[in-house]
């Protein structure tokens, strides 16, 4: 049944949904530049009407805002996230082979290269002069030289790996941050939505943190209705269910990391000495585990985000099968990060060694008019049978000619421990020119063959010397180029990605004075229709005496 002041209470609803309407505009154009806002809209409906006197129809009770609505497309999240993933990852790594290509010092120019074209241009001098004490000793330092740009190139290596590793404790820390500010504002959210409203600031508040731990991780997130009965596992019939809520999981690389209330924390965990992933690896490097024990898997072929990218270059070895227990392989890992360059390098000292104190090459034969130092003479026509090039073992000892050519003699030297034998750096007239016993001076046949390594076609699997230095440089260039390429595709994928969530989710100042226009003539219009039912019933109780 109508009151008499009915079409009072019809008229007045329409100025409230109207200043409703106004104040959601208003919200959103003071957020129009707000990052990772998105357009709100009153909900609006025709409220409850009633029956009419004989019961034949219902008549209107004017309208109503029940709740205050958010545009958002759920689609364009999840695949702006997967993409940010790939982001990240690429952006990572295209930044730190930049830093390697810097460490490598232009392999082909400068680096490496010009270090042995110095010694080989040292060997020359001495092949004409190698009487003299001084062209020996130019070329015992020249050798230094050339052994120690190696050792500093494998030392600034090392120390990038070291620094990408606490990077990765960096990454991880802001990880756990961002897990833990989601999980805070999920709380938040679930109890301002518990009386059935939208906490839409709060989720986008929420969806921002998303976006960046997308950066960071690859991450599944999942919105599903909670229901107490279901989760205890009674399942009653629907009309007998408890109260239900939204419940948030995300899932990162496939953990479970944020449930609703709760995250699971990563934390890094250094491995212990001697059981480092690759041969070179420095000490310390870390390894994942959950808060709840659960180890996290870095060489997950899933993995994406700054975190893959870090990982990578930390322990890419390009798929080398390491046995960490026997029969028990470790995951391969193919990529060619720091492991894989050191690599490069101790291949590099190891044949190159090789064939300057034994005459070999890379597959072990012999060299065709190079003898090894070992089968050298010295000045006063000794065969001290030396190793020129030489290393020191984990204890400090360093290695010297056993008397049998063994490859196995080389499998401990690598890139930082590579050196020039200890007694001709002494005592340079030590040094073999010769390969005849009479004496030292008889001829250079020794230093000659030395000589022909830079040219000598069969030396690395690669060809000579000088093509393998620039297949290390050009691998690293084309990876680096690869990564940048990546980098700059996915940055424009997501950048499209983010505009089409702009168009759909954003603010337009235009629409958004349309509307406010709209609201501005349905509050006006509601106004005037109070001043004439006013004037109605002024009419009927003043002036009429109704």
């Amino acid at each position: 049944m109508k009151s008499t002041f009915f079409e009072f209470h019809v008229a007045t609803t329409g100025l409230f949904t109207a200043k409703a309407g106004l104040q959601v505009v208003s919200h959103n154009i003071s957020n129009a530049t707000t990052v990772g806002y998105s357009r709100q809209y009153a909900e609006q409906r025709a409220s409850r009407p009633l029956a009419t006197y004989n019961t034949r129809g219902m008549v209107g009770t004017g309208s109503e805002v029940y709740g205050i609505g958010q545009v958002r497309s759920l689609y364009l999240d999840k695949k702006y996230w997967t993409e940010r993933g790939v982001l990240g990852e690429h952006t990572t790594k295209s930044q730190q082979l930049r830093m390697l290509e810097t460490v490598f010092n232009e392999l082909s120019g400068t680096g490496i290269s010009g270090n042995f074209d110095s010694f080989f241009a040292k060997i020359q001098d001495l092949s004409t002069n190698a009487p003299d004490g001084t062209y020996r000793n130019n070329l015992v330092k020249t050798a230094e030289s050339l052994t120690k740009f190696i050792n500093s190139t494998a030392a600034s290596l090392r120390q990038q790996q070291k620094d990408a590793n606490t990077e990765v404790e960096t990454v991880v820390k802001t990880i756990n941050s961002l897990g833990a500010q989601i999980s805070n504002l999920s709380e938040r959210i679930s109890k301002y939505e518990i009386d059935g409203s939208q906490a839409n600031d709060l989720r986008d508040q929420r969806a921002v943190l998303i976006d960046e731990l997308s950066l960071y991780v690859n991450v599944q997130v999942e919105e599903r209705e909670y229901d107490e009965a279901y989760a205890a596992g009674k399942y009653p019939k629907p009309e007998d269910r408890g109260k239900s809520d939204k419940r948030l999981s995300i899932l990162i690389n496939g953990y479970e990391f944020v449930n609703h209330w709760d995250v699971n924390l990563l934390e890094c965990v250094p491995r212990e000495q001697g059981k480092e992933r690759n041969e070179m690896d420095a000490p310390g490097m870390y390894d994942l585990i959950f808060q709840n024990g659960v180890e996290f898997n870095l060489y997950s072929p899933t993995l994406k985000g700054e975190l893959k990218g870090l990982i990578d270059v930390r322990d890419g070895n390009n798929g080398e099968k390491i046995e960490k227990s026997p029969g028990v392989y470790l995951p391969i890992h193919n990529y060619k990060g720091i492991p894989y360059y050191l690599e490069q390098l101790n291949t590099l000292v190891r044949t190159f060694a090789k064939a300057v104190n034994e005459g070999v090459d890379i597959n072990n034969n012999s060299i065709l008019g190079v003898k090894g130092h070992v089968e050298g003479y010295d000045k006063d026509g000794d065969k001290n049978e030396l190793w020129l090039f030489t290393y020191k073992d984990n204890l400090g000892n360093e290695q010297q000619y056993s008397g049998s050519f063994a490859p196995s003699d080389y499998d401990g030297m690598n890139c930082f421990n590579f050196q020039v034998n200890s007694k001709i750096v002494d005592d340079p007239f030590l040094l073999a020119c010769s390969d005849t016993e009479n004496s030292g001076e008889s001829n250079n046949n020794i230093i000659l063959g030395f000589a022909s390594l830079a040219t000598y076609q069969s030396l690395f699997k690669e060809g000579k010397l000088s093509d393998y230095v620039n297949a290390i440089s050009s691998e690293l260039a084309v990876d680096t180029k690869q990564s940048m390429n990546f980098a700059a595709n996915y940055d424009d994928v997501t950048r499209s990605i983010d505009n089409q969530r702009m168009q759909v989710s954003g603010v337009s100042l235009n629409d958004e004075v349309l509307t406010m226009v709209q609201y501005q003539q349905q509050y006006t219009a509601a106004a005037k229709l109070v001043s004439v039912i006013n004037d109605i019933y002024n009419v009927m109780i003043n002036q009429m005496g109704m």
